[in-house]
């Protein structure tokens, strides 16, 4: 299964109460093909859609993992550690954008004994560079070989469909803020 970047153009009502078209770009996760990733989002849109919309371009992501702050926990540290130090005041603590990571992994060809370095893009989810940056280390410290991170950008993008039925499936980051603190309120009643 592949990721694929569906960009839609649709109206939406400005804080001034106008309407304006604008357009979107979505990662539809996890898809059989062009028609199955043209179907989800359109069945993701519709409820929050104002008036008509249309997709205008897809396109298989180039976007070999897609890695999310889950519990939220890697942005809110960045985001208190800017607050504190001074750096921006306004600093989110929400997961709210995404960031291409490009990462090299490192190996050594055997025959002639040169490094050897295999890109990839990451596709994270984060509050700051600085915290996709820490995400993308946490998510790879299982590899077993050596990487670079190279750039770190924000994207367009605004959000991932998840595969399977889009209404079930789509989870905020208060729904994952809610999971942990059941975790951890069940971990501390099982130690009493």
């Amino acid at each position: 299964m592949k990721n694929y970047e569906v960009k839609i153009i649709l109206d939406r009502t400005m804080e001034n109460g106008m309407t304006k078209k604008v357009t979107e770009q979505y990662i539809v996760a996890d898809c059989l093909g062009l028609s199955e990733s043209e179907a989800r989002v359109v069945e993701y849109i519709q409820p929050f859609a104002t008036g008509d919309f249309e997709v205008i371009s897809y396109r298989v992501a180039p976007y070999t993992e897609i890695v999310y702050d889950k519990f939220g926990i890697v942005s809110q540290v960045d985001g208190e550690a800017q607050k504190l130090l001074g750096q921006n005041r306004n600093a989110s603590t929400d997961p709210d954008r995404w960031y291409r990571v490009k990462v090299s992994l490192i190996t050594m060809d055997e025959r002639s004994g040169r490094e050897k370095r295999t890109s990839m893009n990451l596709l994270v989810n984060a509050c700051s560079v600085n915290a996709a940056h820490d995400l993308t280390v946490e998510h790879l410290k299982g590899c077993m070989s050596d990487y670079e991170i190279g750039n770190v950008d924000e994207t367009k993008i605004l959000d991932v469909i998840p595969f399977g039925d889009t209404e079930s499936q789509r989870k905020t980051f208060s729904d994952f803020k809610k999971e942990a603190t059941e975790l951890k309120d069940k971990t501390k009643g099982e130690q009493q």
